[in-house]
């Protein structure tokens, strides 16, 4: 037997296998809101085709008394052993679609047998055919197919007239084929749905790092700043005091601290210049709490409506709060700009011991946003945020405009 053929063979084999006597793993509900309505459905279904069973059943018995000649209890028996069969396998499709297909395929199967070969029975069929829907969506498209060519045998065993039987064979090839349509469809958006998911998540990590590559550039240059203070400082020392008031060792000591700090500094360089490889260098001092002003000015200038309520002089802050600071209220006033245009903006700057609070508030949109896509701005804010130990939050204002947050400790430990 040639390879081709082999593999064939077992792929067949495995398939009927699976569909006869494979375990099948639990259904993966969207919510239990989903679960629980297709629980309740598939109940109802159960209970009221086992209330028309009850009353086939007991009309068959009044009609068998009435005319003796009519049938048999045993026949009588074995249509409502095939009717509660079904009623089983609606019962058991929410949770075991497989098994309730093989219940269903067996009472079409056999119903006949048990009810005195009278012929497939319209309601069993019926109940299958949904059944095996359900089933065949969740299963493999091989195994889809298998169940297809089992359910053609019953067809073609008890419907003893050709045309009836080709006319039962093109509904169940009519179902097979709907089912396969509509399980590549949902295959196709689940992997759709997947791909978008995965290419969100690489986009939400990439500007996540650029944040903090962006956020470790700008702290290098305010750490050299303190670092080449630190060098200068204990180099001259002994030069700007009174001759004689240093002794050699303490000179000695300024010396090697002035070493120590520039080699930290150089050291420093060096590995953040892996992180300024990919940007320009940048030769504008950083920006600071007290350029806010000028930020919210320039805002202003673009025909953005801005109101600032900041303290006319602000305290000292730690110059990584004012980088921070400065760089979520930018951002937020950017995103303000581009999704809300025509917004009235209200930006808020509070500085008091422990904490640097802002609000960024903007109204709803007077126009539609030029830009409508998702943007990565409040992942870099938040990140800003954490670093300092503080926290941001941002999400739609009661009013339908928007709103941003957040609280900057000023001697919080970073996180």
């Amino acid at each position: 037997m040639k390879p081709q053929k082999r593999g064939l063979t077992r792929a067949v084999g495995r398939a009927v296998r699976q569909v006869l006597v494979g375990r099948e793993p639990a259904p993966a509900w969207r919510s239990p809101g989903a679960a629980q309505a297709a629980y309740a459905a598939a109940l109802l279904a159960a209970v009221l085709l086992a209330a028309a069973a009850l009353g086939g059943v007991m009309l068959l018995a009044r009609s068998f008394g009435a005319h003796p000649h009519s049938g048999s209890p045993g026949h009588s028996l074995g249509l409502l052993v095939v009717l509660f069969a079904v009623v089983a396998a609606l019962a058991l499709t929410p949770r075991f679609p497989l098994m309730a297909w093989r219940i269903s395929y067996l009472a079409v199967l056999l119903g006949p047998l048990a009810a005195g070969g009278r012929g497939l029975d319209g309601g069993a069929v019926t109940v299958m055919l949904v059944v095996f829907v359900n089933a065949g969506l969740r299963r493999p498209r091989a195994q889809l197919w298998t169940m297809q060519a089992f359910m053609l045998i019953p067809a073609w065993i008890w419907i003893d007239r050709w045309a009836p039987a080709a006319v039962v064979t093109a509904v169940v090839l009519g179902f097979g084929g709907l089912t396969e349509g509509i399980g590549a469809w949902h295959r196709a958006r689940h992997a759709l749905a997947e791909q978008t998911q995965r290419a969100d998540t690489l986009r939400d990590r990439s500007a996540l790092l650029e944040e903090r590559a962006r956020i470790a550039r700008e702290m290098h240059d305010v750490v050299a700043h303190h670092m080449s203070m630190i060098v200068v400082q204990a180099q001259t020392a002994p030069y700007r005091l009174e001759a004689g008031t240093v002794s050699e060792p303490v000179a000695r000591e300024f010396a090697a601290l002035g070493e120590s700090a520039r080699e930290a500094l150089t050291e420093m360089r060096r590995l953040l210049g892996v992180l300024r490889a990919d940007a320009p260098p940048e030769h504008a001092p950083q920006p600071k709490l007290a350029d806010i002003p000028d930020l919210v000015h320039t805002a202003r200038r673009a025909g953005a409506r801005v109101a600032l309520s900041m303290p006319p002089q602000t305290r000292a802050v730690p110059a990584g709060v004012g980088i921070a600071a400065y760089r979520i209220v930018q951002e937020a006033l950017s995103n303000a700009g581009r999704h809300a245009p025509g917004a009235a903006i209200e930006v808020l700057v509070d500085v008091r011991e422990p904490a640097v609070e802002l609000s960024v508030v903007n109204g709803p949109a007077a126009g539609r946003p030029p830009d409508q896509g998702g943007g990565h701005g409040l992942a870099g804010m938040r990140e800003r945020a954490a670093q300092l130990g503080g926290w941001l939050r941002a999400g739609p204002a009661p009013d339908g405009g928007f709103a941003v947050r957040a609280r900057l400790p000023l001697t919080g430990a970073v996180s």
